[in-house]
């Protein structure tokens, strides 16, 4: 059968599972424009937490926002390939030791700098990632999303080969893919329901991220079907379509008057991946530059109150010139960052490839 008429029947071309340039993670041959959207997104987190500069609030959270809805289209175009090379013990495992072990160096560095105690029920249900959902506040600030990935990691391990795979025809892959992903849409409608009802603050934004990576795994999918733009687009339109009209309600239901700031920063965050991914070579100083914050990803914002707090003991940096403040502040966790991915992340890492190959 022709290359053409595989394309036309819809038939999915499976990547060869040891082709390692679809996936990030393994370390070798990533994906130059999605290592450089890594980086940008890492930037924008990191951005929106300098609250010291006169920028609108609002403008801070979208852009944030942003960064984040760029994570989670990533982690869904990355996963699955990740997770049908390794059985669901190897995968598990992988997952694990990438979420948990650097995090949990944060966690410890970030209570002993603190200028309060932290109790050790805290810091327990802190190790967890989900200590919100039990009544106590993050340590760590922008680890809120972190939880959400945990979930999604999980329902892969559990259901991705099953669940994710692509099948051979694409018509019933796509089918599934807006089963799940309505089932997400009406998750995050419920909890917005919920939270206009009853004024409890349930987290919307969990459904609408885990769509987010859904949405990321159906794009991935129909890259791999190989067709032409215009036919990919017509593709994803119902997933996409679903995924507006349950922003657009459970933004509404849960945040009133600033629903708005949540439309314009999903949207854009969907619009900066598709134009990273049409557009960006991956190439060039730019890009070079951001390729190299992606490399240290969630530990650049995640760990940079550390070796500022640190910095600030011995230098007001609120007292020196706002962009002397931020080149800083910028250094400071890029290096912290390096140092913790090359003294920490690499070598478990390392050993975690060990371990998976002994679970195989």
């Amino acid at each position: 059968m022709s290359m053409m008429s595989i394309r036309s029947r819809g038939i999915l071309r499976f990547p060869k599972a040891e082709d390692e340039k679809y996936d990030m993670s393994e370390g070798r041959g990533q994906i130059d424009w999605i290592a450089s959207l890594r980086g940008l997104s890492a930037l924008f987190v990191f951005f929106s937490h300098l609250t010291f500069l006169p920028v609108n609030g609002d403008a801070l959270f979208v852009i944030g926002r942003v960064g984040v809805t760029c994570f989670f289209l990533i982690t869904g175009y990355l996963v699955i390939q990740s997770r049908i090379k390794r059985n669901w013990k190897q995968y598990a495992i992988n997952r694990l030791i990438r979420m948990y072990p650097v995090y949990w160096v944060l966690l410890v560095l970030t209570c002993i700098l603190r200028y309060r105690d932290v109790l050790l029920v805290e810091l327990i249900t802190n190790m967890t990632l989900f200590e919100e959902f039990v009544g106590f506040d993050a340590i760590l600030g922008g680890s809120w999303m972190m939880p959400i990935q945990v979930v999604f990691y999980f329902l892969v391990t559990v259901l991705g080969v099953q669940v994710f795979k692509p099948s051979e025809e694409l018509t019933v892959t796509l089918k599934r893919g807006f089963m799940i992903g309505s089932l997400s849409a009406a998750g995050a409608i419920v909890v917005g329901a919920v939270r206009y009802i009853y004024k409890i603050p349930f987290p919307t934004a969990f459904f609408l991220l885990i769509g987010m990576a859904i949405f990321g795994v159906y794009i991935k999918i129909l890259d791999d079907a190989e067709m032409v733009s215009k036919a990919r687009a017509k593709r994803m339109a119902p997933i996409l379509f679903i995924f507006e009209v349950s922003l657009a309600v459970s933004a509404v239901l849960s945040y009133q008057n600033q629903w708005i700031f949540y439309m314009i920063s999903y949207n854009t965050g969907i619009s900066i991946f598709f134009l990273f991914k049409t557009l960006n070579s991956g190439k060039g100083t730019l890009n070079a530059f951001l390729i190299e914050i992606g490399k240290v990803g969630f530990t650049f914002f995640l760990g940079a109150d550390i070796p500022i707090s640190v910095i600030d003991r011995f230098i007001a940096l609120e007292n020196l010139n706002m962009w002397v403040s931020c080149l800083i502040r910028f250094m400071a966790a890029f290096i912290f960052a390096k140092m913790i991915t090359f003294l920490i992340e690499r070598p478990l890492l390392r050993w975690g490839k060990i371990f998976e190959r002994k679970l195989a």
